[in-house]
């Protein structure tokens, strides 16, 4: 119809809902699912705010992330928060989708202002976690 060839890619999966005031988000594999499949894999959590410190107003978010062992792809993540779980998703979403290992995300260049991110995006410490997991660094 558009006068070329088109293909579909493909979904990672990628759903999020609000219960009441807190966001929560998903993408990727399940973790039973990746269980079944055999992959070994590392699982990486960080509970952190969700701005700045001093910010006011900074929530509690819950950030897993789970990486294969080897080849240090991410395989599932999810999000829960007060805020921010909707949005963030969708940088790992877009990770999912690219094949990028956690190295590769621990290297993108996220935002940081503080009335919407501490320093480290709470994505990024996630990925740095699962990355320590990885590589047995310390």
């Amino acid at each position: 119809m558009a006068g070329r060839y088109a293909s579909f890619r493909g979904l990672v999966g990628t759903a999020v809902s609000k219960i009441c005031t807190v966001e929560v988000a998903r993408t990727g594999f399940q973790e039973k699912e990746i269980h079944q499949t055999g992959r070994a894999y590392v699982s990486s959590v960080a509970d952190v705010k969700t701005r700045a410190g001093y910010y006011q107003g900074a929530g509690r978010i819950g950030v897993k992330i789970l990486a294969e062992r080897g080849n240090g792809k991410s395989l599932e993540a999810q999000i829960v928060g007060k805020e921010g779980a909707a949005k963030r998703i969708d940088i790992l979403a877009t990770a999912l989708h690219a094949g990028l290992t956690v190295e590769e995300i621990s290297d993108l260049d996220l935002s940081h202002v503080p009335p919407y991110s501490p320093v480290w995006d709470p994505v990024a410490i996630a990925v740095r976690i699962a990355l320590k997991k990885l590589t047995g660094y310390r």
